[in-house]
């Protein structure tokens, strides 16, 4: 009967040590991010015992910036997207702190980063875009990102809103996928939130 209520106790023991979460993330109210993308360390405050796991979350990556000067909403619910794409259980993890953050970028401007473009085109004219690769240049886009896609037919343009398939730079033409479209689609990257359809 000893060694019976001994092993109910051991069992009880590892059954709430199991439920405990792993780490504990509080989450901040408003954070300042540069360059391309974001970690959880830029958003939150991350302790964990077990070191691996702890570095696991603070450089899981939430999104990409927003550019220098603008602010955008993001919240747990994000959160707990981008842990689960990082491949990081969020039962294992205990929220605190702001329910929804507000995230400012900072740095350089999107007018002050790009090169002045060619003259447009002649109205009338079949021009292709003005846009052109670089071989210097790195992927603007990679997979996951959500896009806008632009189509112009006969002076209107048609937007909507997709998700990259694959990573590309300035002018590369990548795979897309748009919610109830029963294939993907394929657009041009104009910049690192619109491509072109390809038709």
């Amino acid at each position: 009967m000893k060694t019976f209520a001994l092993l109910c106790l051991f069992c009880l023991h590892t059954a709430s040590a199991c439920a405990d979460p792993r780490a504990a993330v509080v989450i901040h109210p408003s954070a300042t991010v540069s360059g391309d993308y974001f970690n959880l360390s830029d958003i939150a405050t991350v302790t964990c015992r077990d070191t691996t796991f702890r570095l696991q979350l603070m450089n899981a990556v939430m999104g990409r910036c927003p550019l220098a000067g603008l602010t955008r909403p993001f919240d747990e619910g994000d959160v707990t997207l981008k842990l689960r794409q990082a491949g990081v259980d969020p039962e294992t993890v205990a929220f605190s702190g702001s329910t929804q953050l507000m995230l400012t970028g900072v740095g350089q401007s999107l007018n002050s980063s790009l090169a002045p473009a060619s003259a447009p085109a002649a109205p009338g004219s079949t021009s292709t875009s003005a846009i052109t690769p670089s071989a210097s240049s790195g992927p603007v886009v990679h997979y996951g990102d959500n896009l806008t896609l632009i189509y112009d037919c006969d002076g209107m343009t048609i937007s909507a809103g997709v998700v990259a398939l694959s990573a590309g730079a300035v002018g590369d033409t990548i795979n897309l996928r748009r919610d109830g479209a029963e294939r993907p689609l394929q657009g041009i990257i104009q910049d690192a939130q619109t491509v072109k359809l390809v038709e």
